[in-house]
């Protein structure tokens, strides 16, 4: 049975939600070790952005600190149905994040992703982050912080948008031709 609270638990102890988080940053780091120096910084090169650009992605940083930083105080209730429903969650964007930092990494610079996971989704890495942090939330049982995940997705859109205008400056007709057959998350989304 879904027993969903507004506000979260409070009640940091050892089987708490930043198992999770600590599991995040752990295999956020493995994999990025896992890639060449030059993949790390093409991932996380803002040199390109605008302003605009710049204010939504420190804003963003900002609201997933905030919601890590309530999770990490959020006791897991391992027995129940929502804890099974987030580590699915988990496990699926973990896997899609994985999958596309790889072909990520297998592109060369200067290059448009569209090989692999990005045959099916533009923007796999935020999806499987947006997965994950869902799942994450999930497990928390709160509404409230389920709502700031969903803000930060929605941020996340934002910017994405922004990237993709960046996108067809930069690789031009390609972008665009990739841009009519691949959806922008996944399926028809």
């Amino acid at each position: 049975m879904i027993i969903m609270k507004f506000l979260p638990t409070i009640d940091p102890s050892l089987g708490g939600i930043w198992i999770f988080i600590l599991l995040y940053v752990v295999i956020l780091g493995l994999i990025m070790l896992s890639v060449p120096k030059n993949t790390r910084i093409r991932l996380y090169d803002t040199s390109s952005f605008s302003g605009k650009q710049l204010k939504i992605s420190k804003a963003l940083k900002i609201f997933f600190l905030f919601d890590l930083i309530l999770l990490a105080l959020v006791p897991i209730q391992f027995e129940s149905f929502e804890f099974i429903v987030g580590l699915v969650f988990i496990i699926i964007g973990f896997t899609f994040f994985g999958v596309a930092i790889y072909n990520f990494a297998q592109t060369p610079p200067n290059t448009p992703v569209t090989k692999g996971i990005y045959r099916y989704s533009r923007n796999p890495q935020v999806l499987g982050l947006s997965l994950l942090f869902i799942g994450i939330n999930i497990i928390s049982k709160s509404i409230l912080l389920i709502l700031i995940c969903f803000l930060g997705i929605i941020g996340s859109h934002f910017r994405i948008l922004l990237e993709e205008k960046q996108c067809i400056l930069q690789y031009g007709e390609s972008y665009q031709q990739y841009m009519k057959k691949i959806p922008r998350y996944f399926l028809f989304i």
